[in-house]
């Protein structure tokens, strides 16, 4: 039998059907032929068959869709026999049998977690006393999964009947593998030299966000001195992970020493989770490095719906550092306002480190667009922002998070009034989750308040929710980590928002809609003898 291609999701989708073979259906059939012409061997024939009913309006049409999808696995053709389950499933009374399809759908693919979900979908469409008998079934599905599977599975069965089973599953192997030892997580990070305020600054952020965990698997912290020194986060690293026994690493902030660090727990399959390196190499040392950086589509694409949709912008322009990080973002930017109806009609690229802008600026003017897309580090957006300003740019400005920082969003700087933001609630200053840390950070005595903080905070967020997710070893936590963007609450640090930038404050994007941009240059003064200013 052919192995099916693989499916990626259990909702209807209309698909493109190729036309119904041609069969002769024999003129004597009648009553439930479909069935005898199963048997006989014959599901060619059967599916001529159902499909002539189908199109005549013939029979229950829950039965018929439950029906077609049989004689179509029955040839395997899954892909198409998947389609006519999943239809059919949403008929009153054929909900578990047209779930069992999809189960033994996924299982012939190869999807273990597919088909688990499909067969806790059929025990929950099926009556109560149905349920009993498929019970063990669907904890034999359960018991194929890997752990990260699992845990994904759990957050996704919340509002399913069938939640109880995938519970009862985890909880019964953490019961036999003694899973409530703690989990030992090491902070690697400089907390002596001149880069110990930043140390101790992430430190303390990954301490409070353990300390706000309500409840679930302990977690102990240890700390590593990197001293700021590669050869000293290289050793601490691996001491990490042999002496203390790390299931995951934080840190090592500097790009430099999380790269020495990362190839390290790269080699030994420990995630280290590195949120302030900003060196495009990191990602490529390996899966068990994690930066946690948002992905394009994230931030991009609900930026370019709300400027085409609230904004009624339909002309953009892209002005973006050649960093191999940054195009990603303009695909993406690029697709999303394509979808919406509008289009990108020129994308100027800038080395980084460049710092004479007035040609790239002048070009954008020129295509008269509505908006520009900007994304980049604050690095590179530090200079080109005063130069906005400089050269009187009368363009609404839209971006991402590195646009929020200090050095970037001067309150002074006209170029940037109206602007919009694609941001996670980490880079919003006034999101409630920055406030809170702010708080949280001044009453634990800390001198200042800095985008470390933020980050350990961040770090340690992330990891604990994929601990709370049932993962376990190294590769449960990358694995776990990796699909954060489809938890159904991703973590609070890291949801999306939309802000506009108005009268030198941040605000919520509602702000930007109507808002017109402030003039470049200041009105005329009135001339001396002009009759409004008074006289005789």
């Amino acid at each position: 039998m052919p192995r099916p291609s693989r499916v990626p999701s259990d909702e209807p989708a209309p698909v493109q059907e190729p036309a119904a073979p041609d069969v002769p259906v024999p003129e004597t059939v009648a009553g439930d032929d479909v069935g005898r012409l199963i048997q006989l061997g014959r599901p060619a024939e059967a599916e001529a068959l159902l499909r002539e009913r189908i199109a005549a309006g013939e029979g229950d049409p829950g039965v018929m869709e439950l029906q077609l999808a049989g004689v179509l696995e029955e040839q395997g053709r899954f892909d198409e026999a998947l389609v006519h389950y999943l239809s059919a499933s949403t008929y009153r009374g054929q909900g578990a049998e047209a779930w069992d399809g999809v189960a033994r759908v996924r299982r012939e693919s190869g999807d273990a977690a597919g088909a688990a979900r499909a067969s806790l979908r059929a025990w929950t469409a099926a009556s109560t006393g149905e349920r009993a008998r498929r019970t063990q079934a669907a904890r034999r599905e359960l018991a194929m999964l890997t752990e990260a599977e699992l845990a994904d599975l759990v957050s996704g069965t919340r509002d399913l009947p069938g939640h109880e089973l995938a519970l009862e599953e985890r909880q019964s192997r953490r019961d036999r593998a003694g899973e409530d030892a703690p989990l030992a997580v090491v902070v690697l990070a400089p907390f002596s030299g001149r880069l110990s305020a930043f140390g101790e600054a992430f430190r303390l952020g990954a301490r409070i966000a353990r300390e706000e965990r309500a409840e679930g698997r302990p977690v102990v912290l240890e700390w590593r001195d990197t001293e700021g020194d590669l050869l000293t986060a290289t050793k601490e690293a691996r001491h990490a992970i042999l002496d203390d026994e790390a299931t995951a690493i934080l840190g090592p902030l500097l790009s430099v020493t999380s790269i020495a660090a990362g190839a390290v727990a790269q080699s030994y399959g420990v995630p280290l989770i590195a949120p302030t390196a900003t060196d495009p190499g990191l990602g490529s040392i390996g899966r068990y490095v994690v930066t946690l950086d948002p992905s394009p589509r994230a931030l991009a694409r609900p930026l370019a719906e709300f400027c085409v949709n609230e904004l009624g912008a339909r002309r953009f322009g892209v002005l973006l550092p050649s960093d191999g990080v940054s195009d990603q973002y303009e695909r993406e930017f690029r697709a999303a306002a394509d979808s919406a109806g509008a289009e990108v009609v020129v994308s100027v690229a800038f080395e980084p480190g460049e710092t004479d802008f007035r040609k790239l600026i002048e070009r954008i003017e020129r295509e008269r667009v509505d908006a520009v897309y900007i994304p980049g580090s604050s690095a590179d957006l530090e200079p080109l922002a005063s130069q906005l300003d400089f050269y009187e740019f009368g363009r609404r400005v839209v971006g991402n998070g590195a646009w929020t920082s200090s050095k970037v969003m001067d309150p002074g700087n006209p170029a940037l009034e109206g602007a919009v933001l694609a941001v996670e609630a980490a880079q919003n200053p006034d999101s409630d989750l920055q406030l809170n840390l702010r708080q949280r950070v001044r009453s634990l005595g800390a001198p200042e308040f800095s985008r470390f903080h933020l980050e350990g905070y961040r770090a340690m967020s992330a990891l604990l929710g994929a601990i709370d997710r049932g993962a376990g070893s190294g590769d449960e936590i990358v694995e776990t980590l990796r699909l954060r963007r489809y938890w159904p609450l991703p973590p609070a640090a890291e949801r999306v928002e939309l802000l506009a930038y108005r009268d030198g404050v941040l605000g919520p994007a509602g702000w930007a809609p109507g808002f017109r941009l402030v003039p470049k240059t200041a009105p005329e003064e009135p001339d001396e003898d002009d009759s409004s200013s008074g006289g005789d």
